[in-house]
């Protein structure tokens, strides 16, 4: 029966809308997610362009058939298109940006064609129509696929969301959008018309609903996300804090998120001293002290009766101070400088007794949300001081009120912690003295129990006495807890204290880095005389059975963070204004408000996004409600010029800089269609002119209205849309309204005042400089040198000296300012601009360093400025120059050894043999004239052996590698070996160089990624993914700044190996495991889920190598751009590679003659991935001339290449000859290739029957070894000893390998067949 729709049923519309908006974001997501895959425009265009056409064809009663073939043939013919055109402009000797066109269409058309075929599947007219549960299927579906998006990354903050508020506001819209979709299902149902009331309606309905389910989620993934990280912290609305009130979890999570910079500073030389040549001392920075314990087990900020001497619970934009600071023994005072990072704005944190917090005012572009000086007093008091004269707690409770002196002894009573009670008594039995028992409870915990972030959960709910007396293990909440319940219980007040004890070797100068992985709970325990001390009970000894790294470290960054406080100090001054009780009541309410996620607050942010949103549209359209009211005409120019300007900034055409705004109006008028001088002409002499009078039939403002309204509709209709939410222009008055609101304010630090004389002499500051850094106090000495440059701001010593500071620390953007200076100030001298040079190379900025040796060159001709400019055009890729220099420097030093080896350099990658090996050998010659050490040596052989790989010449890289480890044994030489073992596929020898390689230095990642690829040629696939997991998961890449290699080569070449290691995994997953019937039945859907995961991720180094190629071939290194676009494109698109590799070809044979047997077999490779007018025996041909070229060792990995092609290429006998071959030179690749041998299997022995014989062969069968008794190639089994079984291959008569294996069961034929196959295709390394 033809289906018809009636025409009333608009509301279709209304649900191919919904479901393009659902299907498009989630395309969007997924993009954000894997980020390496696809860019998601191109895909969202096919998508809704796919869904308008079959709206549109549905509404022509075209059938669904119809319409699903109708748009893929528009895809195909886009493509199609797209690839001729681009084929058209693409000039056959060279390339350009249409030769990568297609790859981008296509790669996007073929991921978005997955949400287009699940459209037409699912949610084409008819499919609704004729089948409900299609549609239900598919919503099902698509919310699964969004749980997958939000819940992919459980910390929030590392992903697109940002936070809370975003990622529940992206839930609400696609709750809204899957709403509005079903309410148009359903009335399909009914055949009802979705009518303008029932879209009012629809609102009415799900607004409330969807703020409910904002705030649901909100609150449940606040909740979840306070579960982990330490369960120290409590997640509010826009950032996260300390918890004020602290319980036990049975399990919680470490994060290495960055939270804060903490710089320490002393008030005298003996604190300084101690802060500059590194505190010895472990630092507390405490955020609450949390003296009231609850009756569910856990310990809180009390309610009332607070510590009189605790600061305030927030930091706000004024000056605090202790009304009256207690006078302790052994303290001194301490200023902690706090560089707030990813934590709550308002988190007010200090060391021991926090007696003043001074804000400071903030830079623009400041990474920091706040800046706050703390000064504290912190405790010095040792063991010895204490007993002597301040071992009592009776002059502090005795002054106590009667309710605080109840919170600080209260231990739960009763049963519930009556074992607690009896524990501590028989602890302390011992002694009667207050320091004592403290200390003996401590040292109780720290020898009896275990560090675990899973202490398990207690049967009884009382997880304290749980791991007391059952688990005796836990974090240290569970310390903190413990001790603080056995102190009271024993009469000893206490507390417990939370914030963060920071790795005090996690530093640069006296900046130390703080991460969420530092929050901590310790114990304070009060001591007449001397105040709270701070008694750290937690264990470090490990959990049995489970492993932390707590020095999670990221140097780089942290430098960086460093390096911007330091090139800002100028712009941070004390905030001094003290703090009114007014101001402080309003800002403990935005505190509250910010901390709280109730009704009360989301609701009070609802009203205000509200509010804005109406402030915004008055804003935005307030001049033009102006010009229709007034009835000024002047002003009426005035309001309308406002209003047409701005909407001409909505989309993106402003005043450009030096502009006047008639030749903007000029402007406008020609390069965007829309007439815009007659109304910039008037509204000039609006302006200037107010003493000229304005007629109204002056000017026809309704005609320039209307005509630039026609002139305004014009403009693509995307800008349109896009100029409506558009609201740039309203920053300066909107955005300080919002951060008032919800960011309070935001507030930062500066450096200290030093006293420092005044003095007549640079010199004088310098010396006095220079007397701070011996003593290692870099920030005193930071500001001798301001002051100094300060007074004598034409000198260039100042500057110079606080550049070397910085590079002796690796602040090199730093350094680069300060050396600059120098620069500028007449400094000129050739370390100067070497300096200069130097950290422009470590930043990055390698084409900076060549212009300012450039300049350096027109006043030096040293060995030494000859050598680093020669090495930075070799690293900028301009080779002509380079060699250019470095021969004229040679003219002059001819001896240089340096010079020699850069010129050897240089011509390497020019591709110059002759030249290139002769500079490296006279480089080694001239080398013992300049006396250089091995160490030079053995690096000039290793770039020899390199050149010589690269020239195919074997032998000789081999004996270079060998002169290299001679001369001094690193690492680098030993990885040459393992490369050249690779290609000859000695597997055994490569993996012995690379654990060699891996106890030498330099310290690479290098031997790691070797590994990776000898695991997979020895058909060890999971070992190789399980080595690529941890490669991808690391996070520290600053070995890489020493080597020929970036973060984008080396994420490519992981990518790379992922990919061809799926490849394998889906061609052996028919042989390589147990023949159950769950593999049976899951097979071919791990198959296909190896294929998909292949793509993928090649996909992702296709990505990466394309703009890497790109990258070279800008630079000048056409050759090695080449052969990374070519491995871009092998395997995913052949007919590009064949033309990528003509181009190499052209350049690469010149140089390397003997190099055509490579190109020879990869064409034919190639050939045979796509359609080829040549066919199969132009092929065959191609690769049989190269084959008696092949270096019989050193080209195993190339002849293995051709072999496998030949299997390709080939049938029958000729198929089995080539298998053959193939098996004799690596049997592994049989299967990883999903070929199947054919051999003659023989049985020695009366161990099976004939009927298990066949059971065996047919096992053997399922694994790729078809039995043939006219097979060359020949398997025997004997068995001897029981269940040991000898495995022998033979190559007609010759052995080719022989193995002795044990298993559990002889007559489990499965089992023995899989253990035959490994013995055989799985290489065994030793």
């Amino acid at each position: 029966m033809k289906y018809t729709e009636t025409p009333t049923l608009k509301n279709n519309l209304l649900y191919f809308a919904t479901t393009t908006a659902l299907y498009s974001l989630l395309f969007y997501l997924l993009s954000v997610k894997l980020k390496d895959f696809y860019n998601p425009y191109i895909g969202i265009a096919a998508l809704a362009t796919s869904v308008l056409i079959d709206y549109w064809l549905s509404e022509k009663r075209a059938r669904i058939f119809v319409r699903f073939v109708f748009v893929i043939l528009i895809i195909i013919v886009i493509n199609s298109l797209v690839a001729l055109l681009s084929y058209l402009a693409s000039p056959a000797d060279r390339l350009n940006i249409f030769d990568k066109i297609p790859y981008v269409f296509r790669r996007d058309f073929l991921l978005s064609s997955v949400f287009i075929v699940f459209y037409f599947f699912f949610d084409g007219s008819r499919v609704r129509k004729v089948n409900k549960i299609l549609y239900f299927l598919s919503t099902a579906i698509v919310v699964t696929l969004y749980f997958f998006v939000f819940r992919y990354d459980s910390e929030i903050n590392k992903t697109i969301f940002k936070n809370y508020f975003n990622y529940s506001a992206l839930i609400t819209t696609v709750a809204l959008l899957l709403g509005f979709r079903h309410i148009a299902f359903i009335q399909n149902i009914y055949r009802k018309k979705f009518k303008r009331r029932d879209f009012l309606l629809a609102l009415i309905i799900l607004i409330p609903l969807v703020f409910f389910l904002f705030s649901v989620i909100l609150q449940k993934h606040i909740s979840n996300a306070n579960k982990g990280n330490s369960a120290l912290f409590n997640q509010n609305l826009f950032n996260f804090d300390f918890s004020d009130y602290v319980e036990l979890k049975d399990e919680i999570k470490m994060s290495e998120d960055k939270v804060l910079v903490m710089e320490l500073q002393g008030f005298d030389a003996s604190t300084n001293k101690k802060i500059s040549e590194g505190w010895n001392r472990q630092i507390y920075l405490k955020r609450f002290s949390l003296e009231e314990y609850t009756d569910r087990g856990n310990f809180k900020v009390a309610d009332n009766y607070q510590d009189p001497t605790s600061p305030p619970a927030f930091i706000s934009g004024y000056m605090w101070s202790m009304k009256s600071i207690p006078e302790y023994k052994r303290r001194s005072p301490i200023l902690e400088i706090l560089y707030l990072v990813n934590i709550d704005s308002a988190s007010l944190m200090g060391s021991d007794l926090l007696t003043k917090v001074v804000p400071v005012t903030n830079w623009s572009d400041s990474p920091y949300k706040q800046i706050y000086k703390s000064f504290c007093s912190i405790s010095g008091a040792s063991t010895l001081d204490v007993l002597r004269d301040g071992n009592s707690q009776k002059n502090f409770l005795s002054s106590l009120h009667p309710e605080r002196k109840k919170l600080l002894l209260d231990w739960g009573g009763g049963k519930k912690n009556e074992k607690v009670k009896e524990l501590a008594e028989s602890i302390t039995k011992k002694y009667n003295n207050l320091l004592y028992k403290t200390l003996a409870i401590q040292q109780y915990l720290l020898d009896e129990y275990y560090y675990s972030l899973k202490p398990g959960l207690s049967k009884s709910s009382n997880q304290l006495e749980y791991f007391l007396f059952e688990s005796k293990k836990g974090y240290c909440s569970y310390f903190a807890f413990a001790m603080t319940l056995m102190l009271r219980s024993v009469g000893i007040a206490s507390r417990v204290a939370v914030g963060f004890a920071p790795d005090m070797e996690n530093r640069t100068l006296n900046f130390y880095e703080i991460r969420s992985i530092d929050g901590h709970a310790w114990v304070e325990v009060f001591f007449d005389d001397y105040g709270w001390l701070t008694f750290d009970p937690t264990s470090s000894n490990i959990a049995p059975g489970e492993y932390y790294d707590f020095a999670l470290k990221n140097e780089e960054e942290r430098l960086n963070l460093v390096e911007q406080i330091l090139k800002n100090r100028d712009k941070m001054t004390d905030i001094t204004k003290e703090l009114d009780e007014k101001s402080f009541a309003l800002d403990r309410i935005i505190y509250n408000l910010k901390r709280s996620i109730g009704w009360i607050g989301l609701t009070a942010f609802i009203m205000t996004i509200v509010f804005l949103t109406a402030l915004i549209a008055i804003k935005k359209n307030i001049n033009s409600v102006l010009y229709k009211l007034t009835k000024n005409y002047r002003k009426k120019i005035v309001y309308l010029y406002k209003s047409l300007a701005g909407k001409l900034l909505d989309i993106g055409i402003a005043v450009r800089s030096g502009e006047s705004i008639l030749e903007f109006g000029e402007r406008v008028s020609k390069e965007n269609g829309i007439e815009f001088v007659n109304i910039t002409k008037a509204y000039q002499k609006a302006l200037f002119q107010e003493k000229t009078p304005i007629y109204e039939d002056s000017v026809d403002l309704d005609s320039i209205l209307t005509r630039f309204k026609k002139e305004y509709g014009e403009i693509d209709i995307k800008k349109r849309i896009a100029a409506i939410f558009n609201i740039s222009r309203l920053w300066r008055k909107i955005i300080p309204m919002i951060l008032i609101l919800f960011l309070g304010e935001n507030i930062y630090s500066q450096d200290i005042n030093f006293n420092i004389p005044d003095m007549d002499n640079v010199d004088a500051y310098i010396n006095m400089a220079q007397t701070a850094l011996n003593g290692n106090f870099y920030d005193k000495a930071l500001a001798i040198l301001n002051a100094a440059e300060s007074k004598f701001p034409d000198s260039y010593k100042p500057n110079y000296r606080k550049g070397k500071i910085y590079i002796t620390n690796e602040l090199n953007e730093n350094a680069l300012i300060e050396l600059l200076k120098a620069k500028d100030k007449g400094y000129l001298t050739e370390i100067l601009y070497t300096e200069i040079s130097n950290c422009y190379g470590k930043i990055g900025e390698d084409k900076k360093a060549v212009e300012i040796l450039e300049e350096a060159y027109n006043y030096y001709k040293t060995i030494e400025l000859y050598d680093n400019l020669g090495w930075m055009y070799y690293k900028v890729h301009d080779l002509s120059k380079g060699i250019k220099l470095v021969e004229e420097g040679l003219k002059t030093y001819p001896k240089s050894s340096d010079l020699l080896m850069t010129l050897g350099t240089l011509y390497s990658e020019a591709w110059d043999y002759p030249k290139s090996k002769e500079s490296y050998l006279n480089s080694i010659d001239y080398s013992y004239e300049d006396y250089k050490s091995n160490s030079f040596r053995s690096i000039a052989y290793y770039n020899l052996a390199l050149l010589e790989h690269g020239f195919l010449l074997y032998d000789n890289a081999f004996n270079s590698t060998n002169a290299a480890i001679s001369y001094i044994n690193r690492s680098s030489p030993h990885l040459e070996l393992n490369y050249l073992y690779l290609g000859a596929l000695e597997l055994n020898n490569a993996y012995n160089e690379v654990i060699k390689a891996t106890q030498l230095e330099p310290r690479t990642l290098f031997p790691e990624m070797s590994l990776v690829k000898i695991n997979a040629l020895a058909g060890k696939l999971d070992e190789a993914l399980t080595l690529l997991n941890d490669l991808l998961n690391t996070n520290d890449f600053s070995w890489m700044l020493y080597f020929g290699t970036n973060k984008a080569a080396y994420y490519s070449e992981i990518f790379m190996d992922i990919s061809l290691i799926y490849e394998y995994k889906a061609n052996m997953v028919n042989f390589s495991e147990k023949n159950s019937i769950k593999n049976r039945f899951t097979r071919i859907f791990r198959k296909i889920y190896y294929k998909v995961k292949s793509l993928l991720f090649n996909i992702r180094y296709t990505n990466v190598l394309i703009k890497i190629g790109e990258e070279k071939i800008k630079g000048g290194s056409n050759l090695e751009g080449l052969h990374q676009i070519y491995d871009a494109y092998e395997r995913i698109w052949p007919a590009k590679a064949l033309k990528i590799l003509k181009l190499t070809e052209d350049i690469e044979l010149k140089a390397i003659p003997a190099k055509k047997r490579f190109f020879d077999i990869n064409r034919a490779i190639l050939n045979g991935r796509r359609f080829n007018i040549f066919g199969k025996n132009y092929n065959k041909k191609l690769i049989n001339d190269a084959l008696p070229l092949i270096d019989k060792r050193w080209e195993k990995s190339l002849l293995t290449d051709a072999l496998t092609e030949l299997v390709k290429l080939s049938k029958g006998d000729e198929k089995e000859f080539y298998l053959n071959k193939l098996f004799i030179a690596f049997p592994t690749l049989i299967p990883m290739n999903n070929f199947k041998i054919k051999m003659n299997v023989s049985f020695f022995g009366d161990k099976f029957s004939t009927t298990q014989r066949k059971k065996i062969i047919d096992r053997l069968k399922s694994r790729g070894i078809v039995h043939n008794t006219g097979a060359e190639i020949k398997l025997n089994l004997d068995v001897i000893n029981g269940n040991q079984i000898v495995v022998s291959v033979f190559n007609k008569d010759v052995l080719l390998s022989n193995y002795l294996t044990t298993v559990d069961d002889l007559y489990n034929f499965d089992a023995l067949s899989l253990e035959i196959f490994n013995k055989i295709f799985i290489y065994e390394l030793k």
